[in-house]
């Protein structure tokens, strides 16, 4: 068990960046969440663009497993095999970073700007995180439930489940932001988005297409234990 600890703070600490001194990663991705309506040049578009196209074949190779450890929050330990490619995942993504003269921070508030805002609300069909949201929605009333109406007796296993509410609650919280499934959800989201930085994205979107990595793109960090730090649950969209 200690083993599997340790990788899980590893790939945790790989996957999380570096953030601002005293700033958890939950609090540095609701930032850069926050940031993702912000214009973009384009000569940081192009840069992106470049480090999407040389990470692209490895995400394809490994989708299953990258796809495994953005689901992590509300499941059970990830796989080892997850783990691992999560981890080559980012050192690739480093390598790249400093080939290009782009910060990780600059690289995420950018994915979610192109992936999270951009792309969702042109597709033609609900963003994956939409299905997400609901299905980690139902399993959420589920474990309240659970909770309310027959809690475990032993104080061990009330305490897992609640604390599997709290992972999915947090997943839910860091990935709603994402999950537009109507038209006027996709057109209050585009309304905010900087014109000029929309037509080079549009010039662009046969090669962004190409390299959506679904939901490992907007994947949650890992939790904070502490007191109200990160982001809150937002309500149900109507």
């Amino acid at each position: 068990m200690r083993g599997v600890r340790r990788a899980l703070a590893l790939a945790a600490a790989l996957a999380a960046g570096a953030a601002v001194a005293g700033e958890s990663p939950a609090e540095l991705q609701s930032r850069l969440i926050d940031a993702s309506f912000d214009p973009a040049a384009p000569e940081e578009l192009e840069k992106f663009l470049e480090i999407r196209k040389a990470l692209q074949p490895y995400y394809k190779e490994h989708s299953f497993d990258l796809t495994q450890w953005a689901l992590r929050e509300a499941g059970t330990i990830p796989m080892w095999g997850s783990l691992l490619r999560v981890t080559v995942m980012r050192k690739k993504l480093d390598e790249l970073l400093e080939q290009h003269g782009l910060s990780f921070e600059q690289y995420m508030r950018l994915t979610f700007l192109v992936y999270g805002r951009w792309l969702r609300a042109v597709s033609d069909r609900p963003s994956p995180e939409a299905k997400l949201v609901r299905e980690l929605a139902e399993l959420a009333v589920g474990l309240q439930r659970h909770l309310a109406n027959n809690p475990p007796e032993d104080p061990k296993a009330r305490d897992r489940l609640q604390e599997r509410l709290a992972a999915v609650r947090h997943q839910i919280a860091f990935v709603a932001p994402f999950a537009y499934e109507t038209a006027a959800q996709k057109k209050a989201v585009l309304d905010r988005l900087d014109p000029a930085t929309v037509a080079w994205l549009e010039e662009h979107r046969e090669e962004i297409e190409r390299c959506d990595f679904g939901v490992f793109d907007t994947a949650p960090p890992p939790r904070d234990k502490g007191p109200a730090r990160g982001r809150e649950e937002p309500a149900p969209a109507s």
